[in-house]
């Protein structure tokens, strides 16, 4: 067995060990970026809370029958309109409609992600003239 020592650590490992190792950093960059845009939907969410609003307006996460996911924010101001509609594959697939107050997604039920990506981004961006589009 070819055993070789990790740079930082110093732990002897094998290519398997190396593999593993390097699978774990991954699934860490990844839980790292989800939490982060966590954060964001959590930040914009609680920034909007008045006692008013949050009666009225907000995000809802739920799963649909295709089976896939659904996002609705409500009660944004001034974003950008946006149209976005990829189709991978029958399970990979995003559908994204926003206006200056409201964004709508669905997606794969693998897709989840990538539509809070989106979402997140979307609230982020100053609003701009015109509509963005992104069709593949």
């Amino acid at each position: 067995m070819n055993m070789s020592s990790h740079p930082r650590c110093g732990l002897k490992t094998d290519a398997a060990g190396k593999f593993r190792l390097l699978q774990r950093t991954l699934m860490a960059a990844r839980i790292l970026r989800l939490e982060n845009l966590i954060e964001k939907l959590q930040s914009w969410y609680s920034s909007q809370c008045n006692d008013v609003w949050e009666h009225s307006f907000g995000i809802e996460i739920s799963n649909i029958d295709n089976p896939g996911w659904k996002i609705k924010i409500t009660g944004a101001n001034s974003k950008s309109n946006l149209n976005i509609n990829i189709e991978r594959s029958d399970t990979d697939w995003i559908v994204i409609n926003a206006d200056d107050t409201a964004f709508q997604a669905y997606g794969g039920s693998l897709n989840l992600q990538e539509l809070l990506e989106t979402a997140a981004k979307w609230l982020e961006w100053p609003c701009l003239s015109g509509r963005a589009t992104l069709a593949t």
